[in-house]
């Protein structure tokens, strides 16, 4: 596959270029789409063992971002139920792609 596509977003100042030479991504450069799409959420520590905590009390709290930050409360990890809060797009994803504990986060 070879080509390159032109885009613009809603905003008229949101534009780029996609290029694609031998099959191969080239513009963007450095960005692996299919990595960030597919690869685990990394979260804290702390948040990483509240989660694990709701999944081995009830597996399906998990599920509902609305019970799993109520779970997160009532088992005593707070900073899990306000990461799910204030990152509910990054825990949608997660449930999809899984989560790793990360220092860095």
């Amino acid at each position: 596959m070879q080509g390159e596509v032109n885009w613009q977003g809603e905003d008229p100042t949101d534009q780029g270029v996609i290029r694609v030479e031998n099959n191969q991504l080239v513009l963007p450069a450095g960005i692996d789409f299919l990595k960030e799409a597919t690869a685990p959420i990394p979260v804290p520590h702390p948040v990483m063992q509240g989660l694990e905590a709701i999944q081995a009390v009830n597996k399906t709290a998990l599920y509902s971002w609305l019970a799993a930050e109520q779970t997160a409360i009532e088992l005593g990890y707070p900073e899990t139920a306000q990461w799910i809060q204030s990152h509910l797009e990054l825990y949608i994803r997660g449930m999809k792609q899984g989560f790793v504990g990360d220092d860095k986060t």
